[in-house]
């Protein structure tokens, strides 16, 4: 768990400055388990994005990492795209937008399943 932090509603956050440091210490952490094999995976990533935490409905965008960083959905779809690719661990994304972005949901899953087959 030295990869996340605990939020004051018992949830883990980021504790790094970079996403995919806490993948990495996550990774590690299964791959010295011994229990995911080449022909399966037992231990699996699952990632609760809170979207709506970090909209900006004003702006119709995600505010991700300050006013640096804000991405329209398709970026973030993007965004989260590259996630999956780059960490075959990662089994699903919840939360990925804020309720209502029902179009964005669907353009996100839609997207999944054409990269990404058996899904």
């Amino acid at each position: 768990m030295a990869a996340f932090k605990r939020g004051v509603d018992g949830a883990f956050f980021n504790a790094y400055d970079n996403i995919n440091e806490c993948f990495k210490v996550l990774e590690d952490a299964i791959a010295a388990t011994g229990a995911n094999t080449d022909g399966r995976k037992y231990l699996k990533i699952g990632v609760n994005t809170d979207a709506h935490s970090y909209y900006l409905e004003d702006a119709n965008k995600y505010d991700w990492d300050g006013a640096k960083v804000q991405y329209d959905e398709d970026q973030l779809i993007d965004f989260y795209e590259k996630l999956i690719n780059e960490h075959p661990l990662l089994e699903y994304v919840e939360d990925a937008f804020t309720p209502s972005h029902i179009p964005a949901h669907k353009k996100f899953l839609a997207k999944l399943k054409a990269s990404h087959p058996n899904v």
